[in-house]
């Protein structure tokens, strides 16, 4: 079984299903203004990126189509939660990175406009 400790305020879970370590906070420990997220920790990051590379070798290495990941691109740049060097502060990805992956999902649900639109696009050229 896995289990760490960091701190009195903080503790480490271990997700059995996923294989993804999350961090959790306890919310009386910390004081954010209202609206404001706390980036995810480097374990997190470190966990979530290890997922969606296994994700990315175990689909055989395919990416989508550059018009995909040039407009689920621009979707993050107009986003909030984009953060500095092109991290997403909502899930910690590398979001250059992360427009490529097929398997991957923002966790906003924004880049479901993208695939509304290909699988429409698909099934037109089908006709």
């Amino acid at each position: 079984m896995h289990s760490c400790s960091r701190s009195v305020n903080a503790s480490i879970k271990w997700d059995r299903k996923y294989g993804v370590c999350d961090e959790t906070v306890e919310s009386s420990s910390l004081s954010l203004p209202a609206g404001e997220t706390t980036p995810p920790s480097f374990v997190t990051r470190v966990c979530t990126g290890l997922v969606a590379g296994t994700k990315f070798i175990a689909s055989g290495l395919e990416t989508v189509a550059a018009e995909v990941a040039e407009e689920r691109l621009s979707i993050c740049k107009g986003c909030e939660h984009l953060g500095k060097y092109k991290v997403c502060d909502l899930c910690g990805c590398f979001v250059l990175a992360k427009v490529k992956l097929p398997l991957e999902e923002c966790p906003e649900g924004l880049w479901g406009v993208v695939l509304d639109r290909q699988s429409q696009n698909e099934s037109g050229s089908e006709d």
